[in-house]
């Protein structure tokens, strides 16, 4: 999948020592992504996977990533 939006402005971009709140959400087919409860993206997979993994990539950055949870939504 490529990259559906990018935010590369000053006010998008993050900032050290700041704690952010990252919600993912996958109802119906369509995904969400919120950071800091501002909607980045949204977005509907035609044809979503049923099965498999995921990670979080970082690329020349220094972040930790705690009190992480996965929900079932029904």
């Amino acid at each position: 999948m490529d990259v559906i939006k990018e935010y590369t402005d000053k006010a998008h971009l993050l900032k050290v020592n700041q704690t952010y709140h990252c919600k993912i959400i996958y109802l119906n087919g369509i995904s969400y992504f919120y950071l800091t409860d501002e909607l980045y993206v949204e977005y509907k997979d035609e044809q979503p996977l049923q099965k498999g993994y995921f990670a979080f990539r970082t690329l020349k950055s220094h972040q930790r990533i705690d009190n992480f949870k996965v929900y079932e939504l029904k």
